[in-house]
């Protein structure tokens, strides 16, 4: 039997995993971050949704900049930097815009300074603002509220809000076609629930859902040419790994850990795993049956 190096290194990980003390994984943690009584929010205060291309990306960028960076008090200029990338806060906020100064990628790395909230909704009023965005990484930026009440800017294709307080279903999401989906969270397992069949996978390329405990579902409805990272660790998910690998060839990277997962690693493997170099399984169902590999040269 002829295996990859790649592989090699893959299934080895997995016999470390084997043998190591589980620990019992993240530790679950009840967390408040269910739907507030908010107050209706005006948008127009943020910036005129009616207003030009350019008034309207800045006046979005000047709300977010008073919240997230209140101390720099340069102005915002659209146009004058050749690459059309602007860093706020030391890197902390970031964005990238086109040749028409419409915001296409916005990136925030940091809560807001001073136990300043922003909510959903009002970060949905931003969100109006950018009609041409195409990404919104937020991660950890202390954006909180429901998911029910984001808005999704009509050409949005990656959404990362891993580790904010929001809560929610899969199907607050109305079955968006998405590239990159992520909103995992270590410090609110319970916030996110769903099906793993209530997303669109048309086109999906990364999921990460890890410590979702509430997220359940079978590794059969992820089936996408496209497909190459899942990261379901403790979640509720099952199925056979074999045929999510069978179903997803150019799978890449993938952590099960935790799930109800089951199957075999056998010798179908040396057709279906060819492209894994991140392959982690430990406290899972799934089995080892695969002759020594030949090494190759």
């Amino acid at each position: 039997m002829v295996v990859s190096a790649k592989l090699r290194s893959a299934i080895a990980w997995i016999l470390v995993c084997r043998n190591r003390a589980l620990g019992g994984g993240l530790q679950a943690q009840l967390v408040d971050v269910g739907p507030k009584a908010e107050g209706p929010v005006d948008c127009k205060s943020i910036c005129d949704p009616e207003g030009s291309p350019y008034d309207r990306n800045v006046e979005a960028l000047q709300f977010l900049k008073r919240t997230w960076v209140p101390d720099d008090k340069n102005p915002i200029n659209l146009t004058a930097v050749a690459n059309r990338r602007i860093f706020f806060g030391e890197g902390k906020f970031s964005l990238e815009y086109d040749e028409e100064q419409e915001v296409r990628n916005l990136a925030i790395k940091n809560p807001p300074p001073n136990g300043m909230v922003v909510t959903v909704l009002e970060m949905s009023c931003v969100l109006r603002c950018f009609k041409k965005l195409t990404g919104l990484f937020i991660d950890d930026s202390g954006v909180q509220g429901a998911l029910q009440d984001l808005f999704l800017p009509e050409n949005l294709v990656e959404l990362h809000m891993r580790d904010c307080p929001i809560s929610g279903a899969l199907t607050d999401l109305g079955h968006r076609s998405l590239l990159g989906l992520k909103l995992s969270s270590s410090k609110h397992q319970f916030a996110i629930t769903g099906d793993l069949k209530d997303l669109n996978v048309d086109r999906l390329a990364f999921l990460d859902l890890r410590g979702c405990r509430r997220i359940t579902g079978n590794l059969a409805d992820l089936k996408c040419s496209t497909l190459r990272g899942i990261f379901l660790q403790y979640t509720g998910v099952s199925g056979d790994i074999t045929r999510l690998l069978r179903d997803n060839r150019r799978m890449t990277w993938l952590d099960l850990r935790g799930t109800r997962v089951h199957g075999s690693i056998n010798s179908e493997w040396r057709q279906v795993g060819q492209d894994l170099i991140h392959l982690r399984l430990s406290d899972t169902s799934v089995t080892f049956n695969m002759s020594e590999p030949e090494l190759v040269p």
